[in-house]
């Protein structure tokens, strides 16, 4: 979704090439499109609107980065983003990787729209072993897959872009901010180093989506320590 935003942004800049680049008014463009992409339901940015993407639905990990991208101009809108991101966590840690909003009809196997190629709700086992007997702190339907584990990031970065305030020249919201989204976090840490391990130490193992949907492809290990990758 951001990368989609970016090569909007650029595309939009390539046909004024006669004129300077306004800073400024990429900003501008890009705080716009952010903000009428807010989905006020799912409580996060989304891919678009329902027509254009074909359901409506929010991804975790597209959202969070959408909210540090919404800090540099409001620290709070993104904190509470965050906040309310996190809320679709699972009880044993795990963030699902897509959260299908309340106008999607929970029978659905597959999403009736040629412009996605996501399932849809019943196509997901939601009951497994390690969520039976616990109860979910959201009630909407979700893949049963993980998202990429960018939160813990995500909220430092947040935290980083916080104002001081003014009174006492710290960042007392922030501190709040980071006290709010511990626990959460730390679950998925928990969650992310109990089910994700690698073979390698200090590594993680991340299952391509599609694999979820019976394409066979292969996995890939994200070493935590320094950007390499094997496929």
């Amino acid at each position: 979704m951001l990368l989609h935003v970016l090569l909007n942004l650029c595309a939009l800049a390539w046909t004024a090439t006669a004129a300077p680049c306004d800073e400024w008014r990429l900003q501008r463009d890009a705080s716009t499109l952010l903000a009428a992409r807010v989905d006020m339901e799912l409580g996060g940015v989304a891919a678009g609107k329902r027509d254009d993407v074909g359901f409506q639905y929010l991804k975790p990990a597209e959202a969070l980065l959408a909210a540090q991208a919404t800090a540099h101009e409001d620290f709070n809108q993104a904190a509470a983003q965050v906040q309310r991101i996190l809320q679709y966590q699972k009880p044993d840690g795990l963030l699902p990787h897509l959260i299908y909003g309340p106008s999607v009809p929970s029978n659905w196997r597959w999403i009736p729209s040629n412009r996605t190629f996501h399932p849809g709700p019943a196509f997901w086992q939601q009951k497994t072993t390690e969520h039976e007997g616990s109860e979910l702190s959201s009630s909407l339907n979700t893949s049963t897959i993980s998202a990429p584990p960018v939160a813990a990031d995500v909220a430092w970065e947040i935290f980083r872009l916080a104002p001081y305030d003014s009174a006492m020249g710290v960042r007392t919201t922030a501190v709040q901010f980071l006290c709010h989204v511990y626990q959460p976090l730390k679950k998925l840490q928990k969650y992310m180093f109990s089910t994700r391990r690698g073979g390698a130490p200090g590594s993680l193992l991340a299952v391509h989506v599609s694999r979820s949907y019976g394409i066979t492809v292969s996995c890939t290990v994200y070493l935590l320590n320094g950007g390499h990758c094997s496929g």
